[in-house]
């Protein structure tokens, strides 16, 4: 008989289709990673291989249907790119479970009333060391529809390689950018269609960013309606979906620095 120290399982099938979803997407950053887990929530921080991009993710214990005890932290090294092929095999109306029990082995179950699947992926020695994220009183905090800035960004991917963010009081604008002389997009937003927004007093915030890894962040609002968005001049952007009031992913985006 094998010891479980480590047992989660999620009914509600619009999380189950929401972590479906997010363990698609998180390889596309990091496949590489340590999980931990303890007693009150599960927890990544992972940065890209450019080491530009950092998120961290957080699932409290109550956002989950099941969450056993735990006697003390486990670290599982993994490769996410192996759950999201499992998660290839989820459909509507499974529970996930997901436990430890064997050394070095994580295991996936899905369980309907019908059927059953189980999956079992190795595990790695990763030990990444972690980073301390220093919390920041942005210049910008604006919240704006998922669907709306996914549909532009993925627009603005075929236009170039870089992104200019510009806020203004009145105003939020994207502007494409080509390394070569070649067709660019520009898309000025009415603060008025976003949820909420803020600026410090005669703001201008501005700043270029990779293109493509800020399409990839953005693909994570597929998760949820309203997407939050963190600026402030020479800093990360910082961009963020909550999933409840407790439980969320976060991503910090470094800015492009021209070279002299």
């Amino acid at each position: 008989m094998y010891h479980i120290s480590m047992k989660l399982v999620i009914k509600d099938e619009k999380k189950c289709n929401l972590f479906k979803t997010l363990f698609t997407l998180l390889p596309t950053i990091a496949d590489e990673v340590d999980i931990h887990v303890n007693n009150e929530q599960v927890f990544i921080q992972a940065m890209d291989m450019a080491h530009i991009c950092l998120y961290e993710l957080k699932l409290k214990r109550e956002w989950f249907d099941s969450y056993d005890e735990i006697e003390k932290e486990e670290v599982y090294g993994i490769k996410l790119s192996l759950i999201s092929k499992i998660m290839t095999c989820f459909k509507n109306h499974f529970e996930i479970h997901i436990y430890d029990g064997k050394t070095d082995i994580m295991c996936f179950d899905f369980v309907s009333e019908k059927m059953s699947k189980s999956f079992e992926v190795n595990l790695m020695d990763i030990q990444v060391d972690m980073l301390s994220v220093p919390v920041v009183d942005h210049d910008v905090d604006m919240e704006v529809s998922s669907s709306m800035i996914l549909s532009l960004v993925n627009e603005m991917n075929n236009f170039g390689e870089v992104v200019n963010i510009n806020a203004i009081e009145e105003t939020f604008n994207l502007e494409s950018k080509c390394n070569k002389l070649e067709s660019t997009m520009k898309v000025k937003i009415d603060i008025d269609d976003f949820t909420s927004y803020s600026i410090v007093e005669d703001g201008v915030v501005d700043g270029d960013f990779s293109l493509s890894q800020f399409q990839k962040i953005v693909s994570f609002s597929k998760l949820t309606e309203i997407t939050n968005i963190y600026f402030s001049n020479d800093l990360p952007v910082q961009i963020g979906f909550d999933f409840d009031e407790n439980s969320g992913i976060n991503f910090w985006l470094s800015p492009r620095v021209e070279d002299d």
